[in-house]
């Protein structure tokens, strides 16, 4: 019986940092879209890139609310920044809009996690 327990927990642990190795892969995707790649390091200019990213997605969102793809962009950004809770918010606006879209609820099961 603990050794099943084990296993589950391990095969837990696989699942959580594959998806950790796809949030980062993610927020290089995010940082070469932008005029300079997001460092691992937070520096001033890719806070800045990573700000104006959000607020290009938000321009987006005011002139059509159901664009999932800014919804995305924009929790990606908030995600890269540490704001999980403005994360977590885009990733459900955006599932509120494209309730089928794989993408949306995967990041915002992994956000949930990282809220926990």
């Amino acid at each position: 019986e603990q050794l099943e327990k084990n296993s589950g927990n391990i095969t837990e642990l696989q699942q959580l940092k594959k998806q950790l190795v796809l949030v980062r892969k993610d927020i290089t995707k995010v940082g070469s879209r932008l005029k300079e790649p997001v460092k691992e390091k937070k520096s001033p200019d890719s806070k800045r890139a990573l700000q104006q990213q959000i607020l290009e997605a938000t321009k987006i969102l005011e002139k059509d609310s159901c664009n999932s793809g800014a919804y995305l962009e924009r929790a990606l950004a908030h995600h890269a920044l540490g704001n999980f809770e403005s994360a977590e918010k885009d990733y459900r606006d955006g599932l509120r809009v494209d309730p089928d879209n794989k993408e949306l609820q995967k990041r915002l099961k992994f956000v949930l996690h990282l809220s926990k």
